[in-house]
């Protein structure tokens, strides 16, 4: 059967065009022939000598059978069509040429023995191209029988020159009577025309799918143009014609349509990926000192698997724009790894500079732990615990570690100055006694009544103060605080009685008061009349005058 191959699909309705139509053999028949040839082969040992005729013989036969098994009731092709494939190239050709002189009906004579020939290889037999063999036709329907019937009309057999036409102005010639191995070759070729009806059937089929397979629809309108454009059949071929072209029109229509709908679903699917680059290459560029680098690790691996996703289940963008885009995504990556190893790099330097700090630091405050100088080591305590808050930090775990050993070395100090000091505490707790009993001494002068008197016993308690020695840390600002407060007390009291003695401040004192109650005396008058008047405002504000003068007076008493 001659059948006419695909073109390759295109990406627009253009790709539609005809192409020459080339002949093919069914992919059946093809497989049984390699099959048996290939048993044939296997049959033989590698060593083993063969007759060429006989080698030949099997071959056709062996074709033959392949082909009785599919097709039922039609004549096993000549061992002519068949080109002896499990033997040496060379040696075989002969034979080949032989087979093809005889006679399709008739059986090969036998032949005198060649020369012995080595058996080729399985590979070898599996490599050779089978020859093109009789093409089967798929069972007729009675529908197709009456298609069959009706193209025969459409051609004419030269009986002359072994010529099938198709009848037309001018007619064509689609094939010979000898291709129809003793078919009756109008009916042969109106079967082809049956064929070709399937085909553009098919398209139709396609063509009311939903979704529509592009591919096949352009594979299949192809096929149906080329069979079209060199005709090998016989039958409507100007119907068959009309409906091809509806179809090729359609089909431009339908995969235009697809086209653009796949230009909108592509610009989406690259405004998805460019969504995920983007994400990239902000990560990317992000502050190296405030980002989380285990949080954006982890973020950079999902849009990794985001991209691998739409790259598996979205559309397939154009490789020009997958291949930018990727790269855009593949240097944001390879710049955030690149980036974060700089910044764990410069982390760990900073990390060991800082342990080399705390560690010189810790050693001076283990040369200090054992000092009994209590002051001045806790001077130097302190100074060191400043530059520790000032240091910059090791990594966590290192840093909790050297902290624990700077504190260990300080707390072995602060240890043993407290162990002293609670001794000292006990002893100081008599004195405490003491100077409780003098502070309430102290605190019965006041208030002062004689000044003289006062200031004695204060100075005879000051001196027993001193001499009483230290208190607890906890009751020393008590104490003092209450011993100081008695003695500001002593010291306003001595000021005021200075005031009232000074001879000066006497003078001033005495004109002040001579002034007060002048004027007092000419309030009371002015009120007395303002009251008298009925004028109650203004007996008021002479009324508050009068009480302020007053308190003035008052005070000079």
């Amino acid at each position: 059967m001659t059948e006419q191959p695909t073109t390759q699909a295109g990406d627009t309705a253009a790709d539609l065009e005809t192409t020459p139509a080339v002949e093919t053999q069914p992919e059946g028949a093809v497989d049984a022939q390699v099959e048996a040839a290939a048993e044939t082969a296997d049959a033989a040992e590698p060593v083993e000598v063969v007759e060429v005729e006989a080698v030949a013989a099997e071959v056709v036969e062996a074709a033959a059978a392949a082909e009785a098994e599919v097709v039922e009731a039609e004549a096993v092709e000549a061992p002519a069509a068949v080109e002896p494939v499990a033997v040496e190239p060379v040696a075989v050709e002969p034979v080949a040429a032989e087979a093809q002189a005889v006679e399709p009906a008739k059986p090969s004579p036998a032949a005198p023995r060649p020369p012995a020939l080595r058996m080729p290889s399985p590979a070898v037999i599996a490599a050779k191209p089978p020859a093109p063999v009789k093409p089967i036709l798929p069972t007729l329907t009675p529908a197709d029988e009456a298609t069959v019937e009706a193209s025969k009309a459409f051609g004419r057999v030269d009986a002359e020159a072994g010529v099938v036409y198709l009848v037309g102005d001018p007619e064509v010639e689609v094939g010979k009577v000898a291709d129809c191995h003793g078919e009756d070759p109008l009916e042969h070729f109106a079967k082809k025309y049956v064929e070709v009806l399937h085909q553009i059937n098919e398209v139709d089929t396609l063509l009311a799918q939903d979704p529509p397979p592009v591919r096949d629809i352009r594979r299949s309108v192809d096929k149906s143009a080329n069979a079209l454009s060199h005709p090998h059949f016989i039958g409507d071929i100007e119907a068959l014609r009309a409906r091809a072209h509806e179809q090729q029109l359609q089909a431009r229509h339908l995969i235009s349509e697809v086209d653009r709908a796949r230009k909108v679903e592509k610009q989406q699917a690259a405004e998805a990926r460019e969504v995920t680059v983007a994400a990239a290459e902000h990560l990317s560029e992000a502050d190296a000192q405030s980002i989380n680098w285990r949080q954006a690790s982890e973020q950079f691996r999902e849009l990794l698997d985001t991209w691998k996703q739409q790259q598996a289940n979205d559309i397939k963008l154009d490789k020009p724009v997958e291949d930018a885009l990727w790269k855009r995504f593949s240097h944001a990556r390879a710049t955030f790894e690149r980036r974060r190893k700089q910044f764990f790099a410069a982390l760990d330097a900073n990390h060991a500079e800082a342990k080399q700090v705390k560690e010189k630091l810790i050693a001076e405050a283990e040369a200090l732990s054992t000092s009994t100088d209590w002051i001045d080591t806790t001077s130097k305590f302190r100074n060191l615990m400043d530059t520790w808050r000032s240091a910059p930090r090791a990594s966590r775990k290192e840093d909790d570690a050297l902290w624990a050993r700077f504190k260990a070395a300080q707390d072995t100090f602060f240890d043993a100055k407290n162990a002293e000091a609670s001794v000292a505490e006990e002893e100081f707790r008599g004195n405490l006694e003491v100077k409780e009993a003098l502070l309430a001494e102290a605190k019965a002068l006041l208030p002062v009544k004689d000044l003289a008197a006062a200031k004695a016993t204060l100075r005879t308690i000051q001196d027993r103060w001193e001499e009483a020695g230290k208190v607890p840390r906890a009751d020393i600002r008590r104490m003092e605080d209450g011993l100081r407060s008695v003695e500001r007390a002593l010291k306003d009291a001595e000021a005021e009685e200075w005031r009232r003695s000074n001879p000066e401040t006497q003078a001033r004192t005495s004109g002040f008061r001579a002034q007060l109650e002048d004027l007092i005396a000419d309030l009371e008058k002015q009120l007395a009349a303002a009251q008298s008047a009925g004028k109650d405002k203004q007996a008021k504000e002479i009324e508050a005058n009068l009480e302020m003068r007053r308190s003035w007076l008052a005070t000079l008493d």
